[in-house]
């Protein structure tokens, strides 16, 4: 699986409004996307930055969509503070 490139704009008023983007080859959304999610954790013996590391997945909405009926699809929405639909 390979993944898209992610972009971000540098100002919040252009097309996205400040949220990242995709250039999306022949309209092929990926389903997934797996985002590292590092952040400093403590200095070491050694002086040098220790990083945790977290690999993060999300999930095209749109997929989980089209496979669970619309209660569970709500109860997820409803789980990460989203409205139901």
């Amino acid at each position: 699986m390979i993944q898209p490139e992610i972009y971000y704009e540098d100002e919040i008023s252009q097309l996205t409004n400040g949220f990242p983007f995709m250039k999306i080859e022949d309209d092929k959304i990926p389903k997934v996307l797996f985002i590292a999610a590092m952040k400093n954790s403590e200095i070491n013996e050694n002086d040098e930055q220790v990083v945790d590391l977290a690999m993060q997945m999300y999930i095209n909405s749109e997929i989980l969509k089209s496979v669970l009926d619309k209660e569970q699809y709500n109860n997820i929405r409803r789980y990460i503070g989203l409205k139901d639909l």
